[in-house]
């Protein structure tokens, strides 16, 4: 048995040690999976609409906490749409909206709008 852990040490090694990652890896995994957080709502203060140049009246009543923060009101129309899961925004009619699926739209009031929210002009 000494002669043959002398011959494979090398082998049983690298067996050891990717049994070792492989069980580090599920464990931090199942840890990731008990963990339940909430999820998260972003909200900022009148005084950073102010700064950033957003009309607080132009936010519905609905979209203004308790508290007195607001939260972005998703509007279904607007001079420019862009996708959730994309970084570009098109007028309605180009054909790159067409490429969007409609429960994917994210409208756009103005272009500064799309641009303080990351999104960039798309071609058409």
């Amino acid at each position: 048995m000494g002669n043959f852990l002398i011959r494979h040490y090398r082998s049983l090694f690298t067996i050891f040690l990717v049994v070792m990652l492989f069980l580090a890896f599920l464990l931090g995994f199942l840890t990731g999976k008990s963990r339940q957080t909430p999820s998260v709502v972003l909200s900022c203060s009148p005084d950073v609409l102010q700064t950033l140049a957003i009309p607080v009246a132009s936010l519905s009543h609905n979209a203004i906490t308790k508290e007195g923060s607001v939260m972005a009101k998703k509007p279904s129309t607007g001079k420019f749409v862009g996708s959730k899961n994309g970084t570009k925004y098109y007028t309605p009619g180009c054909s790159g909206t067409k490429r969007i699926n409609p429960e994917n739209y994210v409208w756009f009031s103005t272009v500064e709008d799309a641009q303080l929210q990351g999104y960039t002009k798309g071609s058409c």
